[in-house]
């Protein structure tokens, strides 16, 4: 629950628009209790004597009228005050998410699903919206009203007051017991719930293999088992609703009208019952206990935005970046290089890697003493076997991750101390799946680039894109699909390509981009990289050789050091392990080509 209590801080945010919401609920609230005053001050000054003079009734029927009509306006005008104070501080929680997620670094990504972000973002948040709407308006209502309440009720009869008073107690117990029983129910619910829903996506995810071992029964029987105890656990949770929820609230409420009506029955012997004293009780307590009743119904909100907001807040408290890079007031100043060139005219970096050792979980090395220089201009290809520290070469490079030991320079200057401005200019990467965005050609190439059309057009003719521009109705602007899903694999890698070649990147890095593609794909690319050579440094990690062929250098990779490097020719003459990787390699492409001609 504390971390429900952090949620003050957002509110705090929005204290103008909150303070408003919070005097039309006085308002509000104030109308509400005048209005049985009022009918009491016409039954037991002019109805119940006989007294049915028109004007003082008919005033005072004009201002019951006024009050309810008030009590709805400002009712109204509060929803929306706080409503929107609601939608506000849900609008902040998920933009300090998303800000949140740009922030960690790469390692935490790789120890959670890939949806839980987008269920931190958008469900537990809406988890939250829920709760903050029930509390901004039923449960500051109904202290609100409460208060308000017992006043008009110590001035009518202080004797019944101090009866309700003294069931405050006992609705506190209820509370406390419902609570106290809830929670770990509610826990266990949604441990089992979890359960259930991460059975269903395995059993799901998995189907071909289920199908394949003929395993449904088994499946169905394990998944009865946990749906069983889901169930059990879910009738307990109605049974304690049954006992200690709504059903007892209502219980006590009738008890209390009960107990009032019996004492003015009393006091009617003795003929000193007032009838109007009567009804405002009567209306206050059937108003006042409805919203009790609706807060105990609503313990499930309370309870699953507090498991909410423990996720949210302790993916806001994690630690941040903590990749290559070192933040400025840290001790030393991030650096820039020279100031941009125009497009076409930056010079190639000069990269080094000095004694650089890198390990994921602190036991076992993933690169071993990396210590290679990389002329500027040149077009390097690193290589290895699975597991060989091939893409930890390159999430060094891209400051994902800080080498543990050691030091990375881009022209001299530490990797880490580059400003983030200035690493996003001098780098871009060509990723082995490329991420497409929905929108359109230009927007994929640009991603909020100011580049003019006119260079945006001229990258994707150099990577072959020409034909498809025109014969696209819209040419640039014309949409690409959710993902892609209107270009071809081949033509998607390619934009990907256009969009790093925009930004002009003294270091061009690419991750495996020719894995899946087919032959004219791949050539292009590998004609693309060969047009760019001297005007940028090149590094790319390859499975297939075909790039290697090409390359300036070679540098071969196993169990995360240099073990070899060269040219293509330099090392097969020598016959190690590039030689014996590229006539694996070479077997393995024949076998992909035969499959691919029978089917």
């Amino acid at each position: 629950m504390r971390a429900l209590v952090r949620l003050g801080a957002y509110l705090r945010r929005e204290r103008r628009m909150l303070g408003a919401g919070l005097g039309f609920l006085l308002l509000a609230t104030g109308f509400d209790v005048a209005g049985p005053v009022l009918v009491r001050v016409a039954l037991d000054r002019y109805v119940a004597p006989g007294n049915f003079d028109p004007a003082p009734l008919f005033a005072l029927a004009v201002l019951y009228l006024a009050t309810l009509a008030a009590s709805g306006l400002f009712h109204y005008l509060q929803y929306l005050r706080l409503g929107e104070v609601a939608l506000r501080v849900i609008l902040h929680l998920r933009r300090e998410l998303l800000a949140k997620a740009f922030r960690l670094p790469w390692a935490a990504f790789r120890r959670r699903p890939p949806g839980e972000l987008v269920s931190r973002i958008l469900s537990d948040t809406e988890a939250l919206k829920e709760f903050l709407l029930f509390a901004l308006g039923y449960l500051v209502y109904s202290a609100v009203y409460l208060s308000g309440v017992l006043a008009a009720m110590f001035f009518l009869d202080r004797r019944l007051a101090l009866f309700l008073v003294a069931l405050l107690p006992l609705l506190g117990f209820v509370f406390w017991l419902y609570g106290s029983l809830l929670i770990p129910l509610y826990r266990r619910v949604r441990a089992q719930t979890a359960e259930v829903s991460a059975f269903l996506q395995d059993a799901l995810g998995g189907l071909a293999v289920v199908r394949a071992f003929r395993l449904e029964e088994r499946f169905l029987s394990d998944f009865r088992e946990r749906v069983e105890s889901l169930r059990r656990e879910l009738s307990r949770q109605v049974v304690l609703h049954a006992l200690l929820g709504r059903p007892l609230i209502d219980l006590i409420a009738l008890a209390t009208l009960a107990g009032i009506v019996a004492f003015f029955g009393t006091a009617s012997l003795r003929g000193t019952v007032e009838v109007g004293v009567l009804y405002a009780f009567l209306t206050y307590v059937g108003r006042l206990f409805e919203p009790i009743a609706e807060t105990v119904a609503q313990m499930a909100v309370v309870q699953h935005a507090a498991a909410a907001s423990e996720r949210v807040f302790a993916y806001l408290d994690e630690r941040e970046e903590e990749s290559g890079r070192e933040e400025e007031g840290d001790g030393q100043s991030a650096r820039r290089l020279p100031a941009e060139t125009p497009f076409g005219a930056r010079s190639a970096a000069h990269v080094r890697f000095a004694d650089v050792w890198f390990t994921y979980d602190g036991a076992t090395w993933a690169l071993r003493g990396i210590d290679v220089e990389l002329s500027p201009g040149s077009f390097v290809v690193v290589v290895g076997r699975t597991g060989s520290g091939k893409s930890t070469f390159l999430r060094l490079l891209l400051r994902l991750y800080a080498p543990t030991r050691g030091q990375i320079y881009l022209d001299g200057v530490p990797l880490a101390a580059l400003s983030e401005e200035e690493f996003v200019r001098r780098i871009a990467l060509v990723e082995q799946e490329p991420v497409l965005f929905a929108g359109d050609l230009a927007f994929n190439v640009r991603l909020y680039d100011a580049r003019p059309e006119r260079d945006v057009e001229r990258v994707l003719r150099r990577v072959g894109l020409g034909d498809l521009l025109d014969r696209l109705p819209n040419g640039l602007f014309t949409p690409v699909g959710e993902a892609g899903s209107r270009l071809s694999s081949g033509e998607r890698h390619l934009l990907a390509l256009a969009r790093a070649l925009l930004r002009d990147p003294a270091l061009l890095l690419l991750d495996e981009v020719t894995a899946h593609l087919d032959a004219w794909t791949e050539e292009r690319i590998l004609r693309v990289l060969q047009e760019e050579r001297g005007r940028r440094t090149i590094v790319a990690v390859v499975h297939r050789l075909r790039l290697a062929e090409a390359a300036d250098e070679i540098l071969v990779l196993d169990e995360g050091r240099v073990v070899e490097r060269g040219t293509h020719a330099e090392l097969l003459a020598r016959k190690g392990r590039y030689a014996a990787l590229y006539a694996t390699r070479k077997i393995e492409d024949l076998e992909e080509f035969q499959e691919g001609a029978l089917s």
